[in-house]
């Protein structure tokens, strides 16, 4: 499936699952510093971000992961995407602004224009990209706890 539909699937059905309980007990867990959403982050890592990563690089003709490992700015590129997704849910069950009940134009909007975005950007960071966004990252750690994570270095190599 090409990445754009695989990407606005994805996100249609992440969008409708958003419900305000979720929404908050998400964003106050993080707050009273739980590991749950950190650990919910690797799992996306792992799950989502990594698997788009080697959809874009494909798409732009670069190594895949195999090759060269995931670097920082590859997986902040996609966070983008997904922090926009979140931050819809944030909107419709925390601010409780008005929106549209079928987001999927939305959606839509977000993932296409992430993805026309994406390619030159992945490209540019591949060859001369900012030396903090080059970092490699190794593979997530879905089943550890945030706690045991000592620091930034456990989770990347300078490269």
């Amino acid at each position: 499936m090409p990445l754009e539909q695989s990407l606005h699937r994805f996100y249609k059905r992440f969008v409708a699952g958003s419900s305000e309980p979720r929404m908050r007990l998400f964003i106050r867990a993080g707050l009273d510093g739980h590991s749950w959403p950190t650990r919910r982050g690797n799992t996306l890592t792992g799950r989502l971000f990594l698997p788009a990563i080697a959809a874009l690089r494909k798409a732009a003709s670069l190594p895949g992961l195999e090759e060269q490992p995931a670097m920082r700015g590859e997986r902040e590129l996609v966070m983008m995407l997904h922090a926009s997704m979140v931050f819809l849910g944030i909107r419709r069950h925390i601010y409780g602004m008005p929106m549209p009940s079928n987001l999927d134009d939305v959606v839509s909007l977000y993932v296409r224009t992430f993805v026309e975005g994406a390619l030159p950007a992945i490209r540019r960071l591949h060859e001369a990209g900012e030396e903090s966004l080059k970092v490699t990252l190794l593979a997530p750690l879905p089943e550890e706890p945030a706690e045991a994570i000592s620091s930034d270095r456990r989770r990347t190599s300078n490269r």
